[in-house]
């Protein structure tokens, strides 16, 4: 159970990364199911320290297994291992912000 001061300090964290989507437990089906969608949509990964991860192609910048994923940037030049535990929320992005 999170105690009433862990949930305030992680929702500050949280608003800070302006995420608008967060939930407490988030789980490698989360992520999965993002990348499956069809039509895919871009995505970001707001991670609890504040970092965002755009996610601009299916399949194709993350890869994951039980509770680990890689998460390769669009250009390539930059290469994240993180646990899902990092993960705070999932950002559906914009057409705009695609492009």
């Amino acid at each position: 159970m999170i105690s009433a001061a862990t949930r305030r300090a992680f929702e500050a964290r949280v608003k800070r990364a302006k995420a608008p989507y967060v939930r407490f437990e988030m789980t490698i089906d989360d992520v999965e199911r993002h990348l499956t969608n069809k039509p895919f949509k871009p995505f970001r990964l707001v991670l609890r320290d504040g970092d965002q991860l755009d996610v601009m192609r299916s399949r194709l910048q993350v890869a994951f297994g039980l509770t680990r994923l890689v998460y390769v940037s669009p250009n390539g030049e930059r290469r994240v291992e993180l646990g899902v535990d990092q993960i705070a929320g999932i950002e559906i992005l914009d057409a705009a912000a695609a492009s």
